[in-house]
């Protein structure tokens, strides 16, 4: 099934590259456009990129930078594994 929405609470298992052995859990916490929270949203072609804070359940991987997050596009992707969605009601 493809993902076309990510929501907060979702969890994704991922995967660190290379070593495809190495598994984290982690919820997605915060969605944020990367342009806007870097204060640099004013230009005319401006259009918003998505990132997202994620919450690990034990020591973050390697590949994931808590500073910005990552990235909407590469989760979409299965870049980092495989997105858990949550149940809705």
């Amino acid at each position: 099934m493809e993902i076309k929405e990510l929501k907060v609470g979702d969890l994704i298992r991922w995967q660190t590259f290379p070593r495809k052995d190495f598994v984290a859990i982690g919820t997605l916490a915060r969605r944020f456009d990367i342009y806007r929270e870097m204060k640099i949203s004013s230009r005319n072609d401006y259009e918003p990129k998505y990132y997202w804070y994620i919450i690990f359940s034990g020591t973050p991987p390697g590949d994931y930078c808590s500073d910005i997050g990552v990235s909407e596009e590469a989760l979409l992707s299965g870049l980092y594994g495989k997105i858990i969605q949550a149940e809705t009601k």
